[in-house]
């Protein structure tokens, strides 16, 4: 969790849902939303990530979501 944590930190507006696990599929799943209004209207841009594990899967988000993030210096 630490990793998403650390990334969200970089992507001001994203709020992240809980690890949902759908035991249909045998698999977890998390989504981040970048909640920050552009101009008239917001644009709300989704990022999600799924795995085996819980925690795979938290590992996952944070990845994309450092990938997502502007570099810093």
């Amino acid at each position: 969790m630490r990793g998403v944590l650390d990334a969200r930190g970089r992507l001001p507006g994203w709020t992240v849902s809980q690890a949902e696990y759908h035991g249909e599929e045998g698999r977890w799943h998390v989504t981040a939303v970048d909640a920050t209004h552009r101009g008239r209207r917001p644009m709300h841009e989704a990022i999600s990530a799924s795995g085996e594990t819980e925690v795979e899967t938290l590992n996952a988000l944070a990845r994309l979501l450092e990938e997502r993030a502007p570099s810093t210096p």
